[in-house]
């Protein structure tokens, strides 16, 4: 029957679902709901309530309960996402004038700078430019100088030679000839002597042309030439003399410098090799001066710092620790006993160095550090005191007091908390 049915182009189907889907697509039907609302409208024989009857066969079940619930949360999410807008436009409107003027205040500032450079290079320019023509007239100058100096050197020797030639003709017009030959055999050694002397300057003069390459000149210009070249020479000699004096002077400051820079490193590093604290060598010495001084012992007068340390389960806060209390670790405490004597003293010292002390009072009988109770992860817990220390509830009360920062070990934390420090030592403290 089956495959009759299915040779005559029948669509069989093995259950209802199936033929349901297939009569609804046929006849346009969307919800099955329909089709079960006209199986009871055929099967009924009566309607009792008809809101009933519609609401349970005519409505799609509905949970409006959890669509109200989505709208409310969909609204907070609304109302958070446009209050973050308000604010962030708030921001920028405030911050874009601000990011104008200060790229126009940079701006001006690069301007105002190269004008400044420009000015203050004008003075060494030109005062360059004066002394170059300076030196170019300075060397003519002295160039018809040795001109000038060789011609009259030579029309004196000329005038000289000329007196003498005509001491003699007039001696031989008087005498009419008789010691001719001898005056001229005293010339001839005169001349030999001169010839001598000569030579000598003239080998020494091509030896000391030999040591700096130079070759002899053939004539008196070129004398005159080599003459101004060796001098310009000898100038720039002594001026690289001078920048090698500078230079050695410069050296010798240096290593000198370098010296003393080494020397207090070692005389630091010795000083904390001798000591069971970071205290500075310099406040070491100043407290070393006061005790002395003042014949008070050492442990009368601790640094907060020595008194202070991380505890062993702690130590990885050891170095934002540190960091934050460096300043109150560095300050002397100062009972009430000592305390005038030491005012009056630092007052009356040169130190050369910041020393800060702070006035350590006894507390009265009954009375107790008190205060609001410290952060869950507060720096404070952190650290112990000296147990025996008569400091002990001064510091207490201190650290609580100045130092109780919440121990952030996430990013998240930190900008939470009001006051907060993290591993790394950043700091947040609105105070």
């Amino acid at each position: 029957m089956r495959k009759k049915l299915r040779g005559a182009g029948c669509e069989l189907f093995d259950s209802f679902p199936p033929y349901g889907a297939w009569f609804r697509r046929r006849f346009g039907i969307e919800h099955e709901q329909a089709l079960e609302l006209f199986h009871q409208t055929v099967s009924m024989k009566s309607v009792g309530n008809l809101t009933d009857f519609v609401r349970s066969h005519m409505l799609e079940p509905f949970d409006s309960g959890q669509r109200i619930e989505a709208l409310i949360r969909h609204f907070d999410d609304l109302d958070r996402a446009h209050q973050a807008v308000l604010k962030a436009k708030r921001q920028v409107d405030l911050l874009t004038p601000l990011v104008a003027d200060g790229a126009r205040h940079q701006a001006l500032v690069a301007a105002i700078q190269d004008w400044r450079d420009a000015r203050d290079q004008l003075r060494p320019y030109f005062a360059r430019l004066k002394g170059e023509l300076l030196d170019r007239r300075l060397g003519l100058l002295a160039e018809d100088a040795v001109r000038l100096d060789a011609q009259i050197e030579r029309l004196d020797a000329q005038r000289e030679t000329e007196r003498v030639d005509i001491g003699r003709l007039e001696r031989a017009l008087r005498d009419n000839g008789g010691d001719r030959l001898e005056e001229l055999a005293a010339k001839t050694r005169r001349l030999e002597q001169d010839k001598e002397q000569r030579q000598k300057k003239s080998d020494r003069f091509q030896e000391l042309l030999a040591r700096i390459d130079e070759a002899a000149p053939t004539d008196e210009a070129g004398f005159l030439t080599q003459q101004q070249g060796i001098a310009q020479r000898a100038e720039g000699l002594r001026g690289r003399i001078a920048d090698l004096d500078n230079r050695e002077r410069e050296e010798d400051f240096t290593f000198r410098k370098g010296r003393e820079e080494h020397t207090a490193l070692s005389d630091e590093i010795e000083s904390l090799q001798r000591r069971k604290s970071n205290i500075d060598a310099a406040q070491i010495r100043i407290r070393d001066a006061l005790c002395a001084a003042l014949s008070i012992g050492e442990d009368e007068l601790p640094f907060a710092g020595e008194l202070i340390q991380v505890r062993d389960d702690e130590r990885e806060w050891e170095g934002a620790a540190e960091r934050l209390l460096r300043g109150f670790g560095l300050a002397l405490l100062v009972p009430g006993a000592h305390y005038k004597a030491v005012a009056d003293w630092v007052d009356r010292q040169h130190l050369g160095a910041r020393l800060v002390y702070f006035h350590v009072l006894q507390r009265k009988a009954g009375q107790a550090a008190g205060g609001a109770s410290l952060h869950p992860q507060s720096l404070v817990r952190k650290l112990v005191i000296k147990a025996d220390s008569p400091h002990y509830e001064w510091l207490e009360q201190e650290l609580r007091q100045r130092f109780d920062v919440a121990c952030c070990a996430s990013s998240e934390q930190f900008r939470r908390e009001a006051r907060a420090i993290t591993r790394a030592g950043q700091i947040k403290d609105p105070s």
